[in-house]
């Protein structure tokens, strides 16, 4: 008797988990190891700075790029976005969202937008390109230029660069930059 029990106890388990019911699923994200390409000679070398996994939607890495033969240097934000919202909204508007938070935080520094220029992305787009000026408050006549854009570089994830570049290098590595 205590071997029938034991028998019918084991097949009502197994019909219960082969029947079919309602399967629980839900979505987790990975990070994955890419490879970042700028193609701008040799005098340049670049440094891996700060990783950010924070809890608003998006994994940061940030790269320091200095001219070894001339005086300048870029910093390169890679974002990739995980949120749920912000991966509803187009490349380019969420490109625009990016560069006018940018811009605000540099105008609240002090600096001002003194135009803009296109460049093209290694896949032909065009990025356009903030033109800003940053005062020294200690001496009015003391100021100094730079670059600011932001592109999908492909899926989700974006460049953010801030660049003290010459307008000719600035362009390379918006034109040679590569997610692999």
């Amino acid at each position: 008797m205590k071997h029938f029990s034991a028998l019918i106890s084991a097949t009502v388990i197994l019909i219960a988990l082969v029947s079919p019911g309602a399967a629980l699923d839900t979505k987790f994200y990975t990070v994955t190891e890419k490879t970042l390409s700028i193609d701008l000679g040799p005098s340049f070398i670049i440094e891996q700075g700060k990783f950010d996994a924070n809890e608003d939607g998006m994994i940061t890495q940030e790269f320091l790029i200095n001219n070894t033969g001339a005086p300048g240097s870029a910093l390169v934000s890679i974002t990739g976005v995980y949120d749920n919202e912000l991966r509803y909204l187009s490349p380019s508007n969420l490109s625009q969202i990016f560069a006018s938070g940018v811009i605000l935080g540099m105008e609240e520094r002090g600096d001002r937008v003194a135009g803009n220029w296109t460049a093209q992305d290694s896949r032909g787009g065009n990025v356009t390109v903030q033109s800003l000026i940053s005062q020294n408050p200690e001496n009015a006549s003391d100021s100094r230029a730079y670059d600011m854009a932001v592109w999908n570089l492909e899926g989700p994830n974006y460049a953010i660069v801030i660049s003290l570049l010459d307008r000719d290098n600035t362009t390379r590595l918006i034109n040679t930059m590569t997610l692999t």
